[in-house]
């Protein structure tokens, strides 16, 4: 049986900068190569987009606002006292959207299977 991918989205619900890290690296497109959209107003990185040859958009990575409360990176549960953060919690984005367009798939060799135990990992929030 022969599967072709022509799309695939997906909504993370926290997303620390070192997950956001480890994504771009599963997905195999140096960080470097994506193109970083900031907000007018305040500056801040809100997405990543990145495309193949002609495409217009291949690869596409909403950042969504940063969450109000801590995140443990491995333990996936909130802190929401800002005030005494304790060690291993860190900032994160809240509701991070993943396009993955056709255009990518037939361009990429990544390992779809490691991007669906990542995304498990990530999704399993305690708080």
């Amino acid at each position: 049986m022969h599967i072709e991918n022509h799309q695939y989205r997906a909504t993370i619900k926290a997303l620390t900068e070192a997950d956001l890290h480890e994504l771009v690296e599963i997905l195999e497109i140096p960080r470097h190569h994506w193109k970083e959209k900031a907000s007018f107003k305040t500056g801040e990185l809100y997405a990543l987009q990145y495309a193949y040859g002609t495409a217009k958009e291949s690869a596409y990575i909403k950042l969504g606002s940063l969450a109000d409360t801590y995140i443990h990176q491995a333990k996936r549960d909130t802190w929401a006292d800002l005030q005494d953060v304790p060690s291993g919690y860190e900032p994160y984005y809240k509701e991070v959207n993943l396009l993955l367009h056709g255009s990518f798939f037939d361009h990429s060799d990544f390992d779809f299977s490691r991007l669906l135990q990542f995304l498990e990992r990530v999704g399993n929030k305690q708080g």
